[in-house]
């Protein structure tokens, strides 16, 4: 196995990402997840601690502990899966079934965390979760969210409008 000197966490807790590195490794994550989806699989799990980074500048997806292959039907999935600061809001609020969704929103926490130079969503509850993901990104409507309103553990929202990213 190859020997990587750190991971992508150390790296982002040094502060925000310049634009060009932040291109980099997003092309290497976004790659390495399409290159999952199109065999089938979901990795369920993108986060900073999960992507490896060596001297020379490669990025590695690893730990594939919660992978899946990617259902072909509607099978019931565990909402245990990945880690509560880089999960999709439908899970919070009790969704059954999940696919390549969950890694593409964690890519996009990945994405907003690398810019930002910490995560986007630091929650500390399924709750805390929620309310923070609907605090920037505005709470479910009929319109941008419908699905929501399925789910067994929603609940009615303080109407919230996206802020600007």
């Amino acid at each position: 196995m190859e020997l990587f000197d750190t991971d992508l966490s150390k790296v982002v807790d040094c502060g925000p990402m310049s634009l060009g590195a932040t291109r980099h490794v997003l092309r290497s994550v976004i790659s390495a997840v399409g290159y999952l989806h199109e065999r089938g699989f979901m990795h369920r799990d993108v986060k900073p601690g999960n992507l490896v980074v060596n001297t020379s500048g490669e990025v590695t997806l690893v730990d594939f502990g919660l992978a899946r292959e990617l259902p072909n039907n509607s099978a019931d999935l565990t909402k245990i899966a990945g880690t509560r600061w880089y999960k999709p809001p439908e899970l919070f609020l009790g969704a059954r079934t999940h696919g390549k969704e969950i890694d593409v929103w964690a890519c996009g926490c990945l994405f907003a965390e690398c810019l930002l130079g910490t995560p986007v969503f630091p929650g500390t509850s399924d709750l805390d979760m929620l309310s923070r993901i609907f605090e920037l990104r505005g709470s479910p409507t009929r319109e941008n969210f419908p699905e929501a309103f399925n789910l067994p553990y929603f609940f009615e929202f303080e109407p919230l409008e996206p802020k600007s990213l």
